[in-house]
């Protein structure tokens, strides 16, 4: 009875994902309505860019997060208290907010006119890199409620508060819009603000909550410590597989081709993030039936039956863009005319059918703690990526990214993650001891 009411559970937690993850989807077409409307060519490519950078700042956390996830999951399973651990990770954490910052402050001036200096516009570069960089580190740190909600078996907050932060992010600049605010600077904080400071509100009252429960001598610190490193590590590598596009396209691409780059990547990525959502809900139980040493059929069953739902998901998803692609354009850029081919269209779908398959099995390890597969191929794929990315899109240009990016993954973690997911399970499982 109780395998099934966390199997329950985290069909409830999928359903409150999909469902926010969906309105957040949403939001953020219409997020990119209103911002093409209010700012020209240049800057709209800036905004790009520098909001393009947040999925690096998600990291200010150091892996802390991931880690204290599946501690959590663990004590859990074993009936043992946690609130040591959440109070202590979460001090460490303030620290690292005021660190970084200082740390943005000193490089803001240098970071800013290499990464934006191709691209004319009003505003000072330094001031809008280091208010954007600086929120999105305190995205990044506070978000470790979310892992926590996620290890208590309460993940659907962990969904509702992000889309409840998008929502007033929409607001505003839907405010900013009627009052015809073209300041790049206003754009930028009521997009980030509100993406800092719903996680912060929970973050400060956990902390306070717990507040007498940090120690760093009654817990084993250096555990988690240990594994975030990893989680850091393998995090920095994967962004270097998926996320230096945009580090590459400010110096190659011109304005007309990162924005139609955006574009696809922005509705794509939404079409993943619901089927990660999924996979973010099934993590925890899978983490507790990987620690319990559960028969690897059962979990692997778990994973055939979701896997082909996403990849179906991804095609029929495909081909919608294709055939009602141009409506979508239109909608999403007023002011700014841009042409998207087809075949660009069915490139980004492989791409993304792809991702599906990898970060299906990406997920069985991580949830296992076996991060070692991971820490071995993905270095390999960061090296590939980056080169064919930097070498195609020389020759190619926003074809040569999305190249270079596909053949990175079936060289490397397309094969090799599947392969390791299954002999992980087979060694761990009970049955097999």
């Amino acid at each position: 009875m109780k395998i099934l009411s966390k199997i329950q559970n985290y069909h409830f937690v999928t359903l409150a994902a999909w469902f926010s993850r969906g309105m957040q989807a949403l939001l953020q077409v219409m997020i990119l309505s209103i911002v093409s409307q209010l700012l020209g060519v240049d800057d709209y490519t800036v905004y790009i860019l520098i909001t393009s950078l947040l999925c690096w700042f998600l990291l200010a956390d150091l892996g802390l997060g991931f880690s204290l996830q599946n501690k959590i999951s663990s004590l859990k399973s074993q009936g043992k208290s946690y609130k040591e651990f959440i109070a202590t990770i979460l001090f460490i954490g303030s620290i690292l907010i005021i660190i970084f910052g200082v740390l943005t402050w000193i490089v803001s001036h240098s970071l800013a006119s290499y990464y934006l200096s191709n691209f004319s516009i009003d505003s000072d570069y330094t001031q809008i890199f280091f208010i954007s960089v600086l929120l999105m580190i305190c995205v990044g740190v506070f978000g470790m409620v979310y892992k926590i909600w996620y290890a208590l078996e309460k993940g659907y907050w962990s969904s509702i508060v992000p889309a409840i932060s998008v929502l007033i992010s929409y607001l505003f600049l839907l405010w900013l819009q009627k009052n015809e605010e073209q300041s790049l600077e206003i754009i930028l904080l009521a997009y980030f603000g509100p993406l800092a400071f719903m996680p912060m509100m929970f973050y400060a009252y956990f902390l306070f909550k717990l507040r007498t429960k940090i120690s760093f001598k009654n817990i084993d610190i250096e555990t988690i410590l240990k594994k975030s490193k990893e989680f850091l590590f393998f995090g920095l590598m994967a962004l270097l597989v998926l996320n230096v596009d945009f580090f590459i396209a400010a110096q190659v691409l011109s304005s007309e081709e990162v924005i139609q780059y955006h574009i696809l990547l922005k509705i794509f990525s939404l079409a993943l993030f619901i089927y990660s959502a999924f996979l973010m809900a099934i993590w925890p139980v899978l983490s507790e039936k990987i620690s319990s040493k559960e028969n690897y059929h059962i979990i692997e069953g778990m994973v055939r039956k979701s896997l082909p739902v996403g990849m179906l998901f991804m095609i029929i998803f495909t081909g919608f863009i294709v055939v009602f692609g141009e409506y979508i354009y239109r909608y999403l850029i007023r002011n700014i005319e841009v042409n998207i081919s087809p075949v660009l269209v069915v490139t980004f779908g492989l791409y993304f059918l792809i991702r599906v398959w990898a970060d299906t099995f990406a997920m069985i390890l991580q949830a296992g703690n076996n991060l070692k597969p991971l820490l071995t191929i993905v270095p390999i794929q960061a090296f590939v990526s980056v080169s064919l990315q930097i070498f195609l899109s020389m020759k190619y240009g926003v074809y040569g990214l999305l190249m270079g990016l596909i053949i990175s993954f079936l060289c490397t973690v397309f094969w090799y993650l599947p392969y390791s997911s299954h002999q992980f399970l087979k060694v761990n499982s009970k049955d097999e001891l």
